[in-house]
């Protein structure tokens, strides 16, 4: 998104700031998608950041929130200066459950919100009454500059790393596995590999990434 921000800033002569609360300045050093100068880390001084953004926030015209967590930050802004446009990124599970009535009323702020899909933007107006017109789908794209792999032979280390043979047809998921978070499906992968080994007895299901215990249970 900032590749697109800051290509529309070119376009209509308007300035670009990326602020993170997380990161360091130095850290957007040599990015390939908008200058490094455009960019401030705050290190995770959480007093400064909200301070700053709030101070040079009411001075701009759009401001854009990456998480529903810096709906704070975002009504701050709103309280200092009603003209600026606040947008809210919602990303999907943190948007899926009730919200506390505080950070509710906060979100009823926002003049616009972009879910990465329409059913992340319909959990956004049917649970939180959100109107209909300040919710726009705007889904999550690649990566512009992602190099794409050519076309390779099974390395063989991985395939004595992990047991498989060069006649294996391999399926992988790489993901975080959460009780919490069984929507992504790799549960109903497993249940569909299960039934194709039917006919595909050397299909295989490579499932990669952090879990909790729970899940671990659950998939073993």
């Amino acid at each position: 998104m900032g590749k697109a921000l800051y290509e529309e800033s070119i376009i209509n002569d308007s300035v670009l700031q990326v602020c993170s609360m997380y990161d360091q300045t130095k850290d957007s050093f040599d990015n390939l998608y908008f200058p490094s100068e455009n960019f401030k880390g705050f290190g995770i001084n959480k007093f400064r950041y909200t301070r700053e953004m709030v101070q040079s926030g009411a001075k701009c015209d759009t401001v854009i929130l990456s998480h529903i967590n810096l709906l704070p930050v975002g009504w701050l802004i709103k309280k200092v200066s009603r003209h600026t446009k606040l947008m809210l990124l919602a990303h999907g599970i943190e948007v899926w459950q009730p919200l506390s009535p505080r950070k509710r009323k906060m979100l009823q702020q926002c003049d616009s919100i972009l879910a990465v899909s329409s059913y992340t933007r319909d959990k956004i107006i049917n649970l939180h009454g959100v109107p209909n017109e300040k919710c726009t789908v705007l889904n999550n794209c690649l990566d512009p500059y992602l190099s794409l792999p050519g076309l390779h032979k099974k390395g063989k280390a991985l395939l004595k790393r992990y047991g498989y043979t060069c006649d294996d047809i391999i399926i992988m998921t790489l993901t975080r596995l959460s009780s919490k978070e069984r929507y992504k499906g790799y549960d109903n992968v497993i249940e569909a590999i299960a039934i194709l080994k039917e006919k595909y007895p050397n299909i295989k299901y490579f499932l990669a990434g952090k879990y909790d215990q729970q899940e671990k249970i659950m998939v073993d």
